[in-house]
C-alpha cells in the first residue's frame, strides 16, 4: 500500500487499485487496465480519459465506451468511434505469421485505397467484398469477378466477368426509367437490346453506323430505316459475293 498526494495505490487480491479519496480512479489485473469511464483525472481539454503520447503497444483486447483517437485530430475533437489523424493516414493490416503479408486502408489527398497483399508476397491476392457472409465481388490482379471467385481473363485482357450458375448474367444500363440490357443464358445466348421504347445503335468512330428501330427495320448509315432493310449513301449496294 502507499500513497501520493491524496492518491491511494493498493493491492486487494489479484489486482491493483488506483483511488484518490474513495472513488476508484484505475484498476490492473491480469486481463489489462481498467479506466473508471466517470472519472475525474486524467482528461485532456476535449475530456480524453487516457493520452497516451509516442507509440503504444497493446497486447489483448482494447475496449473503450467512447471514442478512440490515433494521431492528433483537427481541433482535438474525436468525431468517429475510431478517428485517425495524419498525413496520409492509414490503417496497416498483418498477417502475425508473415510480416511481409500485409494489407493496408489509406487515404490520400480525397482518395480512399484498398491495396490487399502490398507487401506482393502472395501469388493469389484479391479484395473481396460479401454481404451477409456471401461473397458478391472479387478483384483478382487486374479482373473483376461479381458472382464469382475465379474471374477468368480473355487471354491476356483486363476481364470483368459476371456469373450465376441458376439464372445466366446481365449488365443492366439506365437513365431514369428507361433500360438497356446486355444478357446472356444457356437458353437464349447473348442478347442485346432495349427494354423500353428506344432505338438499339452500333457504331464506329462514334458515328451511328447500324439502327434497329421500335419497328425493327434496320438502316445502315441511317438512324431512321422506314423498311425492313435500308441502306443510305451514294451508290449504296447489297454485295454478294462466292468464295
Amino acid at each position: 500500500h502507499g500513497t501520493a498526494g491524496d492518491c491511494l495505490v493498493y493491492s486487494a487480491g489479484n489486482h491493483h487499485k488506483f483511488a484518490i479519496g474513495a472513488l476508484e480512479e484505475m484498476r490492473l489485473t491480469a486481463n489489462g487496465l481498467i479506466i473508471n469511464t466517470e472519472s475525474h483525472f486524467n482528461t485532456d481539454n476535449h475530456g480524453a480519459m487516457l493520452v497516451v503520447s509516442g507509440d503504444a503497444s497493446i497486447t489483448g483486447e482494447l475496449r473503450t465506451n467512447g471514442n478512440l483517437g490515433v494521431g492528433a485530430p483537427n481541433g482535438g475533437a474525436l468525431l468517429d468511434p475510431l478517428h485517425i489523424s495524419a498525413g496520409n493516414p492509414r490503417i496497416r493490416l498483418e498477417d502475425t505469421l508473415d510480416t511481409n503479408n500485409y494489407s493496408r486502408i489509406l487515404a490520400d489527398n480525397g482518395q480512399l485505397i484498398l491495396s490487399a497483399d502490398e507487401g506482393d508476397d502472395q501469388a493469389s491476392s484479391a479484395i473481396i467484398f460479401k454481404v451477409d457472409n456471401g461473397e458478391v465481388m472479387r478483384m483478382n490482379g487486374a479482373n473483376v469477378g461479381i458472382g464469382t471467385n475465379n474471374p477468368s481473363a480473355n487471354g491476356s485482357k483486363t476481364t470483368l466477368h459476371i456469373n450465376s450458375d441458376s439464372n445466366g448474367a446481365a449488365i443492366r444500363l439506365s437513365q431514369a426509367s428507361n433500360s438497356s440490357l446486355i444478357r446472356y443464358d444457356d437458353t437464349n445466348g447473348l442478347q442485346v437490346g432495349t427494354i423500353a421504347s428506344k432505338n438499339l445503335s452500333f457504331e464506329t468512330a462514334d458515328t451511328t453506323a447500324i439502327t434497329i428501330n421500335t419497328s425493327q427495320n434496320v438502316g445502315i448509315a441511317t438512324t431512321n430505316p422506314s423498311e425492313k432493310l435500308e441502306i443510305y449513301g451514294n451508290g449504296a449496294a447489297l454485295r454478294f459475293e462466292a468464295a
